[in-house]
């Protein structure tokens, strides 16, 4: 029963009204098709490369930042101690 409606469901999709492929008649009409597909297509890698290259930077920005983030936090545990090891004197 679910193969039957998995077919009616394929035959519907491929209807001339749901896929107009069909009523495309000229070659223009898929040239047309073809050159907006490869305007698309270019836009999609030339977009990809640039998100490559934001990548690679983000991840060395992100390296440095952590070494930096390391080290700050070990100087302010150690300012920490420094600042217990006075209060305690002080007392």
């Amino acid at each position: 029963m679910v193969d039957i409606q998995k077919d009616v469901v394929d035959s519907e999709l491929f209807s001339s009204e749901v896929c107009p492929i069909e009523n495309i008649q000229n070659e223009e009409d898929f040239k047309g098709l073809h050159q907006l597909q490869e305007q698309i297509l270019q836009t999609l890698l030339e977009t990809n490369q640039a998100l490559l290259v934001a990548n690679e930077s983000s991840e060395k920005r992100h390296l440095t930042m952590s070494k930096e983030f390391l080290q700050h936090a070990s100087m302010l545990s150690e300012m920490k101690s420094d600042l217990e090891f006075v209060t305690k004197k002080i007392r």
